[in-house]
């Protein structure tokens, strides 16, 4: 069926999707107000792109990124995905741009969504412990078991259906 609106993105190995020979997509993510799903091309692009063209609305967070992303997959055209696409970025940008150092509006997602919700529920999901805050540093340590070098290869090396991979990346998405 047709959706209203959902939030959408993409994980992949590197965001040097031109220069990095390793780049691959890994996950694509879908959220709504009360859920995210987790997804892997690889296994399930048909039901990617079938949610894609079935909703209305899509909310990235850098959509040329996640946009050329998901064409460079076969999910859908860039084409196709650009009349629905509201980017949080930008608006945050609009909002304040003067940046988090001048007392302005974050651009990373997390601290954003703190910034302009400033809900309870917001700050406790981000900054107490066991929060979405907190999971960069577990994946760090579980990667670290799969040869984890440099800061952006948690998302190189991890398994795909890691617990601590899958709940970061689908928190993105919300």
């Amino acid at each position: 069926g047709t959706r209203n609106a959902l939030a959408v993105d993409t994980e992949t190995t590197t965001y040097k999707r031109w220069t990095d020979p390793d780049y691959r997509i890994r996950l694509v993510q879908f959220a709504d107000a009360d859920a995210a799903w987790c997804l892997d091309p690889h296994r399930h692009l048909g039901a990617i792109a079938d949610v894609l063209a079935g909703t209305r609305t899509l909310a990235f967070a850098n959509a040329p990124f996640d946009i050329g992303v998901l064409d460079a997959a076969g999910a859908a055209t860039a084409a196709s995905l650009w009349p629905k696409a509201h980017d949080v970025l930008v608006m945050a940008h609009l909002l304040d741009s003067r940046g988090r150092r001048l007392g302005g509006c974050p651009i990373d997602l997390k601290s954003l969504a703190y910034f302009v919700v400033e809900g309870v529920h917001i700050k406790k999901l981000l900054y107490t412990k066991g929060g979405i805050g907190t999971e960069k540093k577990e994946l760090r340590a579980r990667a670290k078991q799969h040869g984890y070098k440099r800061a952006g290869d948690e998302f190189r090396v991890l398994p795909i259906d890691d617990d601590a991979y899958l709940r970061y990346s689908g928190a993105d998405a919300v």
